[in-house]
């Protein structure tokens, strides 16, 4: 018994002292964090101000008309607006018209403006949210109607981007927020109304639906509106991920050369025959050199699950939680510890072609994820939960609820079932065929 509590030891110590390990796992995490920065750079803080506006075409002139909208609600008058070589100046109520006809291009989504000898950039859109406050916001549509007497109902929505995809199932999604009568005079009329804002990740769009009524026509527009600050929590969610990402895909193979170094090797070189002619058997000498690697490959997944989302919340200057680091370590463990025992299981059936063998099934399983691919491709989800990496990608998704998750609804019954098959499965199987060879 002293003979195989030394051999742990021994085992352990040269596990977790290994430098090309340390080295290996800091170089990961500092990939991690270099991914989930890169991804933070795409966050967009959204705009100071908003044309709120509509492209009018009549009797041969197109024009840009619209209202000029600072980010808390505060209508802009006075200000000189530049827009394609063209300028206009905002009235009292905001409003400015931009002559566009002769203009060759047209599509450039923002405008420059100048106040008080001061430049400023607004963004054109037809709709707006502003001045949110918690669970409140003012929504701002420029409205364009053919002059008459229109009767609008108002139709509004927050809503994820797959619920936009089909437009016909919209009605069912919004609820009227008002009716208007309006006598028309042919200019965009601005409409605002005080609206609930769910600060949800996964409901980034705001929606507008417009039905005007006259008595000879029937005018139906949608609007739409990202709300910058949801779009930054999702992507905050997208860059974490991303960061983890790279540490799930690489760092299993770290226990390749772990199981190479403590378990092919020696058997490959004979020398794990004279460690057995000391009091150890078999199943004792398994069980050491196989939980020695594991507890270096638990130690360095919680350690990156721990450091990786705390790096990349303050880089994003993001709050985090603890139940983000409980599911960032999930995914991590079972991501190396599938792969790990699978390793095992590959070395106990024969140490010959091992590398070869092990990075066979690394390919099929992590790089390309052979199994993830074919799920999306047939549309049989049941295939992802097959690949470790695909069960560890989908535990990853806990921690971002922005509509940029997986599509794929997600069984967390089968993670559980599939995560626990992979992890104890082939460590169970590798003993038994190990003790039982005939093979040293």
């Amino acid at each position: 018994m002293i003979e195989v509590s030394y051999a742990f030891r021994y085992d352990l110590k040269k596990s977790l002292s290994s430098k090309a390990l340390i080295i290996a796992i800091i170089l990961l995490i500092l990939a991690g964090i270099g991914a989930g920065y890169l991804v933070s750079r795409e966050i967009e803080v959204g705009s100071n101000y908003y044309f709120v506006s509509n492209f009018v075409s009549t009797n041969r002139t197109y024009l840009l008309e619209g209202y000029l909208i600072s980010a808390n609600g505060q209508i802009i008058s006075n200000a000189k607006i530049f827009y394609n070589g063209k300028t206009a100046i905002t009235n009292s109520k905001g409003f400015a018209e931009i002559n566009l006809t002769g203009v060759n291009e047209v599509g450039v989504a923002t405008l420059n403006f100048q106040l008080s000898n001061v430049n400023y950039t607004a963004s054109i859109t037809n709709m707006a949210v502003v001045n949110i406050q918690g669970k409140t916001g003012e929504v701002y549509a420029s409205i364009y109607l053919p002059k008459g007497n229109w009767s609008c109902n108002i139709y509004y929505g927050q809503l994820s981007l797959s619920m936009i995809k089909n437009i016909s199932s919209l009605p069912k999604e919004l609820y009227k927020i008002a009716l208007l009568n309006l006598s028309s005079v042919g200019e965009p009329i601005l409409f605002s109304q005080k609206v609930n804002i769910e600060q949800n990740s996964s409901k980034p769009i705001v929606f507008l639906n417009t039905d005007c009524n006259s008595t000879q026509l029937n005018y139906t527009n949608y609007y739409s509106f990202t709300i910058p600050s949801l779009i930054s929590k999702g992507l905050e969610g997208s860059a974490l991920i991303s960061s983890l990402t790279v540490f799930a895909e690489f760092f299993p193979l770290l226990g390749l050369f772990l199981i190479n170094d403590a378990f092919v090797k020696p058997r490959s070189s004979k020398a794990i025959e004279f460690i057995l002619s000391r009091p150890i058997t078999k199943g004792q000498l398994f069980i050491s050199r196989f939980t020695s690697g594991l507890i270096a490959m638990l130690i360095s997944s919680i350690a990156a699950g721990i450091v990786i989302p705390i790096a990349v919340s303050y880089v994003l200057n993001a709050s985090i939680t603890y139940s983000y680091i409980l599911f960032s370590i999930a995914a991590l463990i079972i991501s190396s510890i599938s792969f790990y025992s699978l390793l095992y299981l590959i070395a106990s059936i024969s140490y010959r072609g091992f590398i070869g063998i092990s990075i066979a099934f690394y390919l099929i399983f992590y790089l390309f994820d052979i199994f993830e691919i074919l799920s999306f491709l047939t549309g049989k989800t049941w295939l992802a939960y097959i690949s470790p990496y695909a069960v560890s990608s989908m535990i990853l998704q806990k921690i971002s609820t922005s509509s940029f998750s997986l599509l794929i609804n997600i069984n967390y019954t089968f993670v559980t079932i599939a995560a626990t098959l992979w992890i104890f499965l082939p460590a169970i199987l590798s003993f038994f065929i190990y003790v039982k060879s005939d093979k040293i």
